[in-house]
């Protein structure tokens, strides 16, 4: 309910009255009670609500202090806590949608990177919280380690993949064998026993890729905290790997990467073209 809530309120307004006709409602800040209260949180009534004005100021404009508390942790927790995080550090600053609620976010990613220390999604989210803060150094340690942990995913990956690939090619070989044999040889000898089979290989090859786009979205937010410090070469060493290696948007990476390197040959010149 609180998912449904959420992504009926970001449909456009005459969309969104068509919907109301029929009889939906499309309630943000109801979606984000439900979320925040199914993933395992609950914002104290007396001081604030989940979405409302910028957290750390009341109605007025004065401060304030938000209490948020755990009240649970159910089967849906892990999958709502994603879209509250999804939500606050990349959507509402992304699609300019709403102050991101900065206390609950910092809650629910502590418990996140508490239970699952090295999950890849999570790691992405604490660098945009980051980010989003103007941490950015401590942002880029948290790209840089996601992606360094997403390379030893897809490693693990291909190293799966060349061991099922082997095993696939001795059991072809076996089956050959077994094909080759008379009657009689095979009244005679005992056949040789057929390894046990492991998953299918398109599969990981399949995880492997997912793991890999994650890695580029690790380069790219990466390269722009660099870029916003001014280390326009290690910016554009990120830019240039993602240009050669990732078909999101190659115009977007060679842009990024002119403008990293017209920077820093302002930068040798003085802060101008001569």
């Amino acid at each position: 309910m609180g998912v449904f809530n959420l992504v009926l309120s970001m449909m456009p307004a005459k969309l969104l009255r068509f919907i109301e006709l029929v009889g939906f409602t499309a309630d943000r800040k109801l979606g984000l009670e439900l979320l925040a209260i199914a993933a395992g949180w609950r914002a104290d009534p007396e001081t604030s609500k989940l979405l409302g004005p910028p957290p750390g100021t009341s109605s007025n404009g004065k401060q304030k202090t938000e209490t948020i508390h755990p009240c649970g942790h159910g089967l849906r927790s892990e999958f709502c806590s994603i879209v509250l995080q999804g939500y606050h550090v990349f959507l509402c600053n992304d699609l300019f949608l709403g102050y991101p609620n900065f206390p609950l976010v910092q809650v629910v990613l502590q418990r996140s990177l508490q239970q699952h220390p090295n999950g890849l999604i999570y790691i992405y989210f604490e660098g945009r919280f980051l980010m989003t803060r103007t941490r950015m150094r401590e942002a880029i340690e948290r790209f840089g380690d996601l992606v360094q942990k997403g390379q030893g995913a897809v490693d693990s990956m291909h190293l799966r993949n060349t061991s099922r690939s082997a095993s696939v090619e001795t059991e072809s070989g076996l089956i050959s064998e077994l094909a080759a044999m008379t009657v009689e040889e095979a009244e005679e000898d005992t056949p040789p026993a057929l390894p046990a089979r492991p998953g299918v290989t398109s599969e990981s090859t399949s995880s492997a890729s997912e793991w890999r786009q994650l890695q580029y979205l690790g380069h790219w937010e990466r390269s722009l905290c660099l870029m916003s410090l001014g280390r326009w070469l290690d910016a554009a060493e990120g830019f240039n790997l993602l240009r050669n290696e990732n078909n999101w948007n190659k115009a977007v990476y060679t842009y990024s990467l002119a403008c990293c390197m017209w920077e820093h040959y302002l930068t040798l010149c003085g802060g101008s073209a001569p």
